[in-house]
């Protein structure tokens, strides 16, 4: 306690409230300049940097065990506010292309990011199997401006985009899940291909904590949906209160965990067994304030790990990265992406334009890094250093380059619907 300095505290303090503050009215402000309010509060997390404010986290490596419970709130605060947006009419048909996504375009990006991690980058291939792994998904957090709007009119106006964005994000979150365990027995093994257990890796982590995770997420949304509907009528009693949704999410996701389930896929299957149970009392209002509740604290977070990560681009993250290196982001996110999103939408309803559009916007963020940073605290991976600062490198040039196109994207994909593009982060237009 001797080191601790009460005045830097209290600039910390003071400089996070201040961003946090503003980000109250960035959904306003960003859709007035038509970027994502991500790149705003990044450039706030530069300021704050530049100007000397005493933030001791990003600097620039964040420790593996600090990452990773972070960032695992703030996914899991994010699958919940995804599930909760999706009403019970959407149709089987509207699944199609988040599922084709998470089948055809989900391991083309991993077998890509591994290619190129170890014959581009140079990295061992346990190491190329982890970055492979850990980009695979598209970020749910840092897509929520581009899912769909949770009102009861949303399912009508289907947008097919949103959704797909919303389905793909959601879903392949928690299917990330066994290819970072492949990275993380390829570790222990040496780089050993031959020495993994297949069987065990294929029964355990591909299936049954898939199906484990799948069925938790389904019962307990289910039955907390009950409980909310049926307490009113049994014993007389009620609650109006949003942070319902907050609490369940922790307790879904950690019973999954261990119960030797994945809890990203228990969260989101749970939202949407809330919403499903819409019989009159959560039908009408109360699903609104339990989808603005966790949405509230999801913006929250995100504007705090945004202002940190400026803080770790801003002293020294991806300072002396090696060109290949950023040849690796910008091959993902302008080629890799695209390429294979587009191919696995293939055979769905939706047009050239909203196929490309779709597969463009596949933004890489905080779920990447909570992968990382968990694989890192399950045993030792060579190369350790570039692998984040190669991820940093991706996960900014994402931010920048979907936060200043994607309104334009959707318009362009979208152009029926031009006026309809911009909702409101909080879910009503």
């Amino acid at each position: 306690m001797a080191n601790f300095d009460i005045h830097d505290h209290l600039l910390g303090l003071v400089a996070l409230g201040g961003a946090t503050l503003l980000a109250a009215w960035l959904p306003s402000i960003s859709k007035r300049l038509r970027i994502s309010s991500t790149v705003i509060l990044l450039f706030i997390g530069f300021a704050i940097h530049q100007l000397g404010v005493p933030l001791s986290w990003p600097d620039p490596f964040w420790p593996n065990s600090w990452t990773m419970m972070f960032t695992e709130a703030v996914v899991i605060i994010s699958l919940m506010s995804a599930g909760l947006k999706v009403g019970r009419s959407y149709q089987a048909k509207h699944w199609l292309g988040p599922f084709r996504m998470l089948a055809i375009t989900m391991p083309l990006c991993i077998i890509a990011g591994v290619l190129l991690g170890h014959y581009l980058i140079g990295l061992p291939i346990e190491t190329a199997v982890l970055l492979g792994a850990v980009l695979a998904p598209t970020d749910p957090v840092m897509a929520s401006e581009v899912q769909i709007d949770p009102d009861d009119h949303a399912a009508r106006d289907y947008d097919p985009i949103r959704f797909t964005l919303t389905g793909e994000a959601s879903l392949n979150d928690g299917l990330a899940y066994p290819f970072t365990w492949l990275a993380v027995l390829l570790a222990q093994a040496g780089g050993v291909w031959g020495e993994i257990d297949w069987v065990s890796w294929t029964l355990d982590k591909l299936l049954l904590k898939i199906i484990v995770g799948l069925v938790l997420g389904a019962l307990g949304g289910y039955a907390i949906g009950k409980l909310i509907e049926k307490l009113p009528d049994w014993l007389g009693i009620k609650t109006r209160d949003g942070f319902v949704a907050f609490s369940a999410t922790f307790f879904i996701y950690a019973a999954t965990e261990l119960l030797n389930g994945y809890g990203f896929l228990a969260v989101f299957v749970a939202g949407l067994a809330i919403r499903y149970v819409e019989e009159g009392y959560v039908g009408e209002e109360f699903k609104f304030r339990l989808h603005d509740f966790v949405a509230e604290i999801e913006r929250l977070l995100l504007a705090i790990f945004l202002v940190l990560f400026g803080g770790s681009i801003f002293h020294g993250l991806v300072a002396g990265l090696k060109w290949e290196a950023w040849a690796f982001a910008v091959l993902f996110i302008f080629g890799v992406r695209p390429l294979a999103g587009y191919l696995g939408l293939l055979g769905t309803p939706l047009n050239t334009r909203q196929r490309w559009g779709t597969a463009f916007l596949g933004i890489r963020g905080i779920g990447s890094l909570f992968y990382l940073s968990w694989a890192l605290l399950q045993t030792d991976f060579p190369a350790t250093a570039l692998i984040y600062q190669t991820l940093g490198a991706v996960i900014l040039l994402s931010l920048a380059s979907h936060g200043l196109s994607a309104r334009s994207i959707l318009d362009w994909a979208n152009p029926d619907q031009v006026g309809h593009n911009d909702y409101e982060v909080d879910g009503h237009r």
